[in-house]
């Protein structure tokens, strides 16, 4: 097993690490002298496959904090930075109006569905993570009446990394013609393999990673974590607690 360095998210590896195995923890690691936030990486994996022999996969870190482009790349990050928290993140306080898990009133929220039709939201945000950003819009302003009736927990999805879906190149559908016909239908699926959905098919394990839609083609770690926790901040100051969803399946 080797670790690959990548200067960037989408570029060859410009360094190779061979890892060593701890036999009693069963974990395989390195040591490097200087930092490495801000930089790519993947890991080199020899499988002996029966029938086959000894095959070499790369694959991503499941436990990577932040990702690429279509989790192509781990991103080496410290979640600790300024420069991934949004102005005054340290300084919000924990919430502390549900008591016990039984008091919480949850609200389920599209992440796409809550903007995308707001005529409010400036255009470039409709549909993105930066939609709750914004104070005086229609979403917004239904939300904070939501809370006053006593949500108390929004609950975000899909914002968890997912594989269903491509990152880059996902697109919007224009459906058109009669309401009974099949041509509506028919202009969805010829590009349902890149709509956003509910993210139900994790085909990755970046479980803590958010999913993040990039149609300029840049393949960048930082905004992964930065987004979301700009929502988070924001969604504090009207619900209480904003937990995320993730969806994992069990294969016996």
């Amino acid at each position: 097993m080797a670790l690959c360095l990548h200067d960037d998210g989408d570029g060859p590896a410009q360094s190779l690490r061979p890892l060593q195995l701890d036999a009693r923890t069963g974990v395989w690691s390195t040591d490097i002298d200087h930092d490495l936030a801000g930089n790519y990486y993947t890991f080199l994996v020899d499988v002996l496959v029966d029938g086959v022999g000894l095959v070499r996969n790369r694959v991503t870190d499941p436990y990577a904090v932040s990702l690429s482009t279509d989790s192509r790349r781990g991103y080496v990050a410290n979640l600790q930075s300024p420069k991934l928290k949004p102005p005054d993140w340290d300084q919000t306080p924990a919430p502390t109006r549900v008591q016990a898990a039984t008091d919480a009133v949850v609200y389920e929220l599209h992440m796409r569905d809550f903007s995308i039709g707001d005529a409010t939201v400036r255009a470039d945000y409709r549909g993105k993570y930066l939609a709750f950003t914004l104070d005086d819009t229609n979403s917004m302003r239904h939300l904070q009446a939501l809370v006053a009736a006593g949500i108390t927990d929004v609950h975000l999805l899909p914002v968890f990394d997912f594989g269903s879906v491509p990152e880059l190149g996902c697109v919007t559908p224009t459906p058109a013609g009669k309401p009974d016909g099949e041509s509506q239908q028919a202009a969805v699926s010829a590009v349902s393999a890149r709509l956003l959905q509910l993210g139900l098919r994790p085909g990755a394990l970046h479980r803590a990673r958010g999913q993040l839609r990039d149609r300029r083609g840049r393949r960048r770690g930082a905004p992964r974590r930065g987004r979301p926790r700009r929502d988070i901040d924001l969604l504090r100051e009207y619900a209480d607690r904003t937990p995320h969803d993730a969806v994992v399946f069990v294969v016996e």
